[in-house]
């Protein structure tokens, strides 16, 4: 979570956030935070179109912001989602 955090709010990433035009990416409504009030970390809704895990694995793989959106938007694409080996 602090990775994510970290990650997501650094002034780097709300350059290059600008940059691309990342607020531009929105989900369907259906699926977007509902406002009840209480207060919501200020990150680009773009971040919700994958899984927090898939978050994790680009995080802990890729150094690059500009590679991170890259996988963000490609996993929600693909709708790639980890899948564990059953054994």
């Amino acid at each position: 979570m602090v990775a994510f955090y970290e990650a997501y709010t650094s002034v780097d990433f709300h350059k290059i956030s600008e940059r691309l035009r990342l607020h531009e990416f929105v989900q369907l409504p259906t699926v977007q935070p509902i406002d009840n009030g209480c207060d919501f970390a200020d990150y680009p809704l773009f971040l919700s179109l994958t899984t927090f895990t898939n978050h994790v694995e680009i995080l802990n793989h890729v150094r690059s912001i500009e590679e991170r959106v890259f996988y963000v938007l490609y996993a929600a694409r693909e709708r790639l989602t980890r899948r564990t080996c059953v054994a």
